[in-house]
């Protein structure tokens, strides 16, 4: 295995969910008592769905921008920062035909 990349070290890696606004909130904060951020990772940016189990993930793999309307700025903003942006994908592929669901 390789040796994590040296930015790893620099500060912390959040992890947070909940949408953009959630989010935004969050990270406004933290940056307002100077905690050393150098990534977000955000597990919902897939969007959420309540299925019959529960509150679940939407595992399509594409960024919910009902959850993440303006990303691109968001992203921007950390970026001058030195924040990343975390996400991950899994082998998981959620079948959402029979849900109403918007896959925007």
């Amino acid at each position: 295995m390789e040796a994590l990349p040296d930015w790893v070290m620099k500060g912390a890696i959040i992890g947070i969910s909940g949408g953009q606004d959630f989010i935004s909130q969050k990270y406004a904060l933290l940056k307002e008592y100077d905690v050393p951020l150098v990534g977000i990772w955000m597990q919902d940016w897939v969007g959420q769905y309540n299925f019959p189990e529960g509150t679940r993930l939407l595992w399509n793999w594409q960024l919910n921008r009902d959850w993440y309307y303006n990303w691109d700025a968001m992203v921007d903003e950390w970026t001058l920062s030195g924040v990343r942006p975390i996400i991950y994908i899994n082998p998981y592929i959620a079948d959402l035909s029979s849900f109403n669901v918007n896959l925007r």
